[in-house]
């Protein structure tokens, strides 16, 4: 599901509550322990191991407690908004920036801390596609970003969430 920033408010009636978030993250790929980062060359998530860590913010769209979110990349030093967006709602899409549109997630808990994010799969009424960490082609080893069918034992679809304080 994507939404222009305008038309957000038009999301209130969608969704039943898992868990709500509204602040400043660090994302990190549970299974391989890496950090989600912007790579502005390729307008992609890759995921590395690195102290330098992008901050991301996650809010509610709608109702706190109907669980959708937005995520941005935290850009306070420029001062634009960037939005996780995934062009096409469908399985193997590369997640991107956009400074207009935004993709709506549902995140939701695991046991120990461990979340996923999914959206609601058009192609196939009920199901759910979830982000997923792998890498980028079998020529490019780098980690990326993608959503892939939703599984909830796919370790490749958990994400562990590091709350960090803003900097003002």
């Amino acid at each position: 599901m994507q939404i222009g920033l305008a038309f957000i408010f038009l999301l209130v009636g969608i969704g039943v509550a898992e868990v709500t978030l509204h602040s400043f993250v660090t994302i990190l790929s549970h299974n391989y322990g890496l950090t989600a980062q912007f790579d502005e060359a390729r307008k992609l998530i890759k995921f590395t191991k690195s102290d330098d860590h992008d901050n991301f913010f996650v809010e509610g769209v709608a109702d706190p407690a109907r669980g959708w979110h937005i995520v941005e990349l935290d850009n306070r030093v420029n001062g634009t908004t960037t939005h996780i967006r995934f062009p096409q709602a469908r399985d193997g899409e590369l997640a991107t920036f956009d400074t207009e549109w935004a993709s709506v997630f549902h995140v939701e808990l695991h046991e120990d801390a461990v979340f996923s994010f999914t959206l609601l799969d058009p192609s196939t009424p009920g199901d759910k596609l979830a982000w997923t960490v792998e890498r980028y082609s079998s020529n490019d080893q780098t980690m990326v970003l993608r959503i892939r069918p939703y599984d909830k034992r796919n370790t490749n679809q958990h994400f562990s969430i590091i709350s960090r304080p803003r900097e003002d």
